[in-house]
């Protein structure tokens, strides 16, 4: 007897079992849809989309009152809007700063989106332009360089200029323009000089 009223029991027990089961999973989803159209609401009135927030579950919970899952999701799109306008303002300073120091601006906007703190990316700009700036000198050094040696080996010969050591003939001779310089140098140095400029067939004055 008892077994058959355990059974008689069991079978009135399920269906309501079921029925609470679906009305709590009915409240459920009643619940997260009340939550994300509030979450579309807050996120459009700041200029954000639905996505740009991540969801919490604990947003649906019974316990939490609507009151506070309005407040905790107002900050939560509040802090994804200064995230974005703070990255938007790093953008513009780090491209305004590449104009400055004329140095293309497309690998360090990268570094910001990337996450790097705009003071960093600014750092290593600073000593990239400073890396730029002493080969630039170097290299108009060497070039300086060269030319003072290749003058020490021509030679005008009529309106032409001769490489002395392979007797090729170089570029027409340019055309010549009179300067008028002031030198501060010693009695040597001036010595040098004068002998440096007629050496290479350059006429001078002194006055």
């Amino acid at each position: 007897k008892v077994d058959a009223l355990t059974s008689i029991i069991d079978q009135a027990i399920a269906p309501i079992d079921e029925g609470v089961k679906g009305l709590e999973e009915r409240q459920r989803q009643e619940r997260e849809e009340a939550v994300r159209q509030e979450i579309k609401t807050i996120t459009e009135s700041r200029g954000l989309v639905p996505d740009d927030i991540q969801y919490d579950q604990h947003w649906e919970n019974k316990s939490l009152s609507s009151i506070e899952r309005t407040r905790q999701i107002a900050a939560a799109a509040d802090f994804v809007k200064s995230q974005k306008e703070k990255h938007e303002a790093d953008r513009n300073a780090i491209a305004h700063y590449a104009k400055a120091l004329d140095v293309d601006a497309g690998g360090w906007l990268g570094l910001v989106d990337q996450g790097v703190e705009m003071t960093d990316v600014m750092a290593r700009m600073d000593n990239y332009a400073e890396q730029q700036k002493q080969e630039a000198s170097a290299k108009k050094q060497r070039q300086e360089a060269q030319a003072a040696i290749d003058a020490l080996h021509q030679k005008k010969v009529g309106e032409q200029v001769v490489d002395t050591e392979t007797g090729e003939v170089m570029d027409a001779v340019p055309d010549k323009y009179s300067y008028v310089i002031e030198v501060s140098a010693t009695p040597y140095e001036m010595a040098a000089l004068t002998a440096y400029m007629t050496a290479n067939d350059m006429s001078w004055t002194v006055k």
